[in-house]
């Protein structure tokens, strides 16, 4: 009975610290400005920067006429999208999936979407304005 007494502190101890532990491991991810999952950019081209929280690395799946390129502070990633000029005479559009980067195989796939959409040369309707525009 005297040894459990000594052993119960340090058997909460363990038990908390590990549940700590998983707490702090479990990926997140999450766009600061909701308003930030639409993009509407003029069909010369444009940039835009997107604030993007995680404890992971991230990857990004996106077309050819889209560049991202990233910068990390912190748990908030700084991301700024460049589109090129729509030369073509049809409106473009796409998705950017940005996915964490799992440490163990069996996390799951976290990722969210950037939807983008790009007017065609020609098109006077497509000025560029930013749908609820947030620049950090």
């Amino acid at each position: 009975m005297k040894l459990l007494k000594y052993l119960f502190p340090v058997i909460a101890v363990v038990i908390f610290s590990c549940k700590e532990d998983e707490v702090q491991d479990i990926p997140f991810l999450k766009l600061q400005v909701a308003a930030d999952s639409v993009w509407t950019v003029a069909r010369e081209g444009g940039e835009k920067e997107f604030c993007i929280e995680t404890n992971r690395a991230l990857t990004s799946e996106q077309p050819d006429w889209l560049a991202v390129s990233s910068e990390l502070h912190s748990e908030t990633t700084h991301i700024t999208v460049t589109a090129s000029a729509n030369d073509t005479h049809g409106e473009r559009t796409a998705t950017i999936r940005f996915s964490v980067v799992p440490i163990i195989v069996s996390e799951a796939k976290i990722s969210i979407e950037v939807r983008v959409r790009q007017a065609a040369h020609g098109d006077d309707n497509g000025e560029g304005e930013d749908e609820g525009a947030h620049h950090h």
